[in-house]
């Protein structure tokens, strides 16, 4: 009997422990994150696929990342009130950086957006 109990409590450890450990991995993935580059409207600046803006303006930032010697440019899709956001503009590109967590929605495929952290908006 204190065999099977003490191999009972073995096993319950041994989960805890598996679950700690994947809570630690999914944090790691949440970390707040800052990008530098151009902030302006998906839609009407960056011309975005409607898939990705849902027709609506929303904000934006254009990064450009290193890679080696290679450089490319990577819009991030802000997700925030749109053009409800006091910084919200049309047609004009702005330099500033944005803090936030950065994620993939599965149904838009490899578009990157990043979710902004209380006053994670700044224009320089």
């Amino acid at each position: 009997m204190k065999a099977a109990f003490f191999t009972l409590l073995g096993g319950l450890v041994l989960c805890f422990a598996g679950a700690t450990l994947r809570a630690d991995d999914k944090k790691d993935d949440e970390k707040e994150v800052e990008l530098k580059g151009t902030i302006a409207c998906a839609k009407c600046s960056f011309k975005l696929d409607k898939k990705i803006t849902g027709g609506k303006c929303t904000n934006a930032i254009e990064v450009t990342e290193k890679k080696g010697d290679d450089e490319k440019k990577v819009i991030y899709v802000i997700l925030d009130n749109g053009k409800d956001e006091s910084y919200h503009q049309c047609t004009t590109k702005k330099a500033g950086t944005v803090k936030g967590v950065v994620s993939k929605k599965k149904e838009t495929g490899d578009q990157l957006y990043i979710t902004p952290s209380k006053d994670g908006v700044k224009f320089d």
